[in-house]
């Protein structure tokens, strides 16, 4: 006790008895779950981290193998903490062991290891594909990326001239940064061009991060146009300023499905005060304005809704629509209809990628710091989209027959095909009596779909008559020309013929 260091051991003497009584039962068998995991399981479980697996993932297959060896005394081992540890274990072991591969969550040591990475990537590329933008005064931190693939998608693809898809979404990291994503259609799904990582979701920042990712973009961004024709994103005005400024040459488009919903929520609000049996009502007369396609009689449309006995009840409501009508150009389809966008309508290809982040590049878990969200993004993010590729050049894409791309050839029977002139055709249909044009050059017929730049079963009977193979627009599974394309994109080379 002298040599003790306690300076309250002078003032306040005591002994200690110890009495080996615990304060909790420790021949319960329910105690096993309070163990320390066992060396070989944590060696095993720390395995399956640095193979890619969460702690959700690893504890599976820990669970799987105890229930393969031990049968039916499985449920002894999975009680056991020695065997099988707590959730809670695994992911402090995950954010611990990733500590010492990404450094500090936060401060300037965390944006000296980012800096690290990125200019290791950008040499690993050989290309610029990554750029930092980093304000010490505010801490805000800017990451704007176009990976070696996703400048293959702007040299090959050419939807990404067309149209592009924008959306956000946020809580990917623990300090909850937001990842935009820029995203073009095609016959394989939609494949990224752009990848940002912005601290807040303001004008401000996507501004910064807009020039930034210009910066970055190859000689041939937007298959040689420099920005796309048309960028559709949800109803935010901070995100469509920035894209207005960055892209001043492109046309900003409303998504359907989001209108519908932001009109559905404020038919819901409290403040519109609309009677419930009036909701699907007033819902059902807004919906039809997605159904006019003539500019005149959109007016008489607009004027017959706000003029219902059932509409007028509600001020609010009117105004809504009073709004909405004066942005008709972003949004309804008579003002829209001419517009090339592939017959997209709503960008809700963003909710599978936003799904494939989640679940298949964070699997579930928010990432360590902002060092690790990038280094997923640069590596699980872009080999989903290759292993997607690959199935889609080895004819493994399950949904290829349900794509809007494919068009069975049984539809092209009763078609007849007669070559106008240059890249001009007339198809006519035996069964309607009905006559379109063709264009294989611009890619585009003169019927609904095919109108907007949308496959339809008037190009494919083209394609297939005139053996014409440079036309994606019209995509059958071996399509010669697309699917070189797509061997590009995915490898940067040229098929090989032998």
């Amino acid at each position: 006790m002298k040599r003790s260091k306690d300076r309250l051991l002078a003032t306040h003497p005591c002994e200690i008895y110890i009495r080996h009584k615990h304060n909790h039962l420790i021949g319960d068998e329910d105690m096993l779950r309070h163990r320390r995991p066992h060396p070989e399981t944590e060696r095993k479980i720390m395995e399956l981290f640095a193979s890619g697996h969460s702690p959700r993932t690893a504890l599976d297959i820990v669970k799987y193998d105890l229930q393969e060896l031990y049968g039916e005394d499985y449920f002894k081992y999975a009680a056991d903490g020695a065997f099988c540890p707590s959730l809670r274990w695994a992911l402090n072991k995950y954010y611990v062991e990733f500590k010492k591969v990404y450094g500090k969550q936060d401060g300037i040591q965390m944006i000296k290891s980012l800096e690290n990475l990125i200019e290791n990537y950008n040499s690993k590329c050989k290309i610029e594909a990554a750029k930092l933008y980093f304000e010490q005064d505010s801490n805000e931190i800017i990451v704007s990326i176009c990976t070696p693939f996703m400048k293959r998608v702007h040299e090959h693809l050419k939807s990404s001239s067309e149209i592009i898809f924008v959306d956000s979404s946020g809580s990917e990291d623990r300090h909850r940064n937001r990842v935009f994503t820029l995203l073009a259609p095609s016959v394989a799904g939609a494949l990224p061009v752009g990848l940002m990582i912005l601290f807040a979701e303001s004008e401000n920042s996507f501004t910064k991060a807009l020039t930034l990712f210009k910066e970055i973009l190859p000689t041939c961004a937007f298959f040689g146009n420099m920005e796309p024709g048309v960028i559709m994103t949800d109803d935010s005005t901070c995100e469509r300023n920035s894209l207005r400024n960055a892209f001043p040459g492109a046309k900003l488009l409303l998504c359907k499905f989001h209108i519908l919903q932001a009109f559905w929520r404020h038919l819901l609000n409290a403040k519109s005060s609309v009677q419930q049996e009036h909701h699907s009502e007033i819902f059902g007369r807004f919906q039809e304005l997605f159904t006019c396609e003539d500019k005149v009689e959109s007016e008489t449309l607009f004027e017959n809704i706000i003029s219902s006995d059932v509409v007028k009840k509600y001020p609010n409501i009117v105004n809504y629509i009073r709004k909405m009508q004066i942005r008709v150009e972003e949004w309804m389809p008579a003002f829209t209809h001419h517009i090339l966008t592939g017959d997209h309508s709503t960008n809700n290809v963003k909710i599978s990628n936003f799904r494939t982040i989640k679940n298949k590049v964070l699997q579930r878990v928010k990432a360590y710091n902002v060092v690790q969200l990038f280094h997923f993004l640069t590596t699980r993010y872009d080999s989903f989209f290759e292993r997607k590729l690959a199935d889609f050049l080895g004819n493994r894409s399950l949904n290829k027959a349900r794509s809007r791309y494919h068009v069975p050839k049984e539809e092209t029977e009763n078609l007849s095909v007669a070559k106008l002139g240059e890249a001009i055709f007339l198809v006519k249909s035996m069964d309607e009596h009905t006559e379109y044009e063709v264009n294989t050059l611009l890619e585009l017929c003169t019927c609904k779909d095919g109108n907007k730049g949308a496959p339809c079963k008037h190009q494919l009977a083209v394609v297939l008559k005139f053996e014409i193979e440079d036309n994606q627009s019209a995509v059958q599974g071996n399509n010669t020309q697309v699917m070189s394309i797509f061997h590009k994109i995915l490898t940067g080379s040229e098929v090989n013929s032998g």
